[in-house]
């Protein structure tokens, strides 16, 4: 009586290995795609919160201002505060060609040239890895009251493909002196 062995031959061994190398090459295909899709979405997302939060800034900051003027692209507010003394406000951009996290807009108090400092930033470039593309001001004061219009262009760093326009037209209803 000869015994049978038991266990698995070569070519079935080998069938397995490739039928696993198969699947799993798509299925990584699958699961990057995913993971991109996901990393696109969520730049998409915290381009979209930082062009919002920059333009309610630009838009409250004039609604409420005294005094709006442009300067070499600055934008330059004068707000009174809630005690009644008036602050002048700097909102421009910070454009830094070779280092993209460096591209923001700020918005500064008194014009002490401190826009570097990081509370004074409305995009939250650092962490996001946003860059601003664009930013421009027109500031229309031919009649009162008067009239101001933003454009701004948000950017990914990591993939410049990535980009979205955001504009406003506001007017500002404070006292002119």
């Amino acid at each position: 009586m000869v015994k049978k062995k038991s266990g698995f031959t070569l070519i079935e061994i080998m069938i397995v290995v490739g039928l696993l190398g198969v699947t799993l090459t798509l299925t990584t295909g699958i699961l990057l795609s995913v993971v991109k899709t996901a990393r696109k979405q969520e730049i998409i997302r915290n381009i979209e919160r930082d062009g919002d939060l920059i333009l309610r800034q630009i838009e409250e900051n004039v609604r409420k201002a005294n005094s709006v003027r442009s300067d070499t692209g600055v934008l330059i507010v004068q707000v009174p505060k809630s005690d009644g003394t008036i602050v002048t406000k700097h909102i421009g951009q910070v454009n830094d060609t070779g280092n993209c996290t460096n591209n923001y807009v700020y918005i500064e108090e008194g014009g002490a040239g401190q826009f570097w400092r990081p509370e004074n930033r409305l995009t939250s470039s650092t962490t996001n890895s946003i860059g601003v593309k664009e930013y421009t001001v027109n500031v229309y004061d031919d009649r009162r009251p008067v009239q101001v219009f933003v454009t701004l262009t948000l950017e990914s760093c990591y993939d410049t493909s990535i980009s979205k326009t955001f504009q406003t037209f506001v007017t500002a209803r404070g006292t002119y002196y």
